[in-house]
């Protein structure tokens, strides 16, 4: 696992649970509002990862403080040796586990659910999956493979919608609502970029989503 830092205790990452934030190194997406870029992507110096021994040693003084621990990014499913750490993490402290991911290797995810490596999993939604080609260069078949491999798993879930003008719109919208099912949690939120939607129009989209049926939608 390349993970270039860490965040001892955070409140808000894990619903309802105090974890502990693990940063992965790379991503096979380029969103113009990343705040996480000098990680992902953005490689003028590039990180250098944590020995994975300072990383247990973390987690292990963590213990008695924190429920689990959040895996971030990045996108930790490019990272080829997540399953593996997954279960140590699990074998070693029995530690809750989040994983956030852009669900572009509904592979790994569903290896994740299938091997009980998981306990709560964030899927980012960044527009229409008709449009995920266009926009960022993947497949939108793969993220929507994810979504529906996470609906159906059992496993605690929620979605992220970024809204950036350029991927997210109300035709956007609709062309999301007839794939998305009336129980997800939804979360809109504000880009980190200059170009991007006031309070207002995120309360737009937000009830666009609940007139629909989605009553689990919210605004971060």
């Amino acid at each position: 696992m390349q993970i270039a830092g860490v965040q001892k205790t955070s409140l808000i990452d894990f619903p309802n649970k105090i974890s502990t934030v693990l940063f992965t190194i790379g991503c096979n997406m380029k969103c113009p509002y990343c705040h996480n870029k000098q990680i992902s992507f953005d490689f003028v110096c590039p990180p250098q990862p944590m020995l994975m021994d300072e990383v247990f040693s973390l987690i292990q003084e963590r213990l008695g403080f924190i429920d689990g621990i959040s895996i971030s990014g990045g996108e930790p499913t490019i990272q080829k040796d997540l399953l593996d750490f997954c279960f140590e993490v699990k074998k070693r402290f029995g530690l809750l586990i989040k994983v956030d991911t852009n669900g572009s290797n509904p592979h790994v995810i569903d290896e994740l659910i299938k091997k009980k490596l998981v306990d709560y999993l964030a899927l980012d939604i960044k527009t229409s999956f008709q449009r995920y080609k266009g926009s960022l260069g993947v497949d939108g078949k793969n993220i929507l493979k994810s979504y529906n491999i996470i609906k159906d798993s059992g496993v605690d879930y929620e979605l992220r919608m970024t809204c950036y003008p350029d991927f997210i719109s109300t035709e956007v919208i609709d062309e999301l609502l007839p794939y998305l099912n009336y129980r997800d949690r939804l979360f809109i939120q504000k880009c980190n970029n200059e170009n991007t939607y006031d309070a207002g129009q995120l309360e737009l989209f937000r009830n666009i989503f609940k007139e629909q049926g989605y009553g689990q939608t919210g605004i971060r």
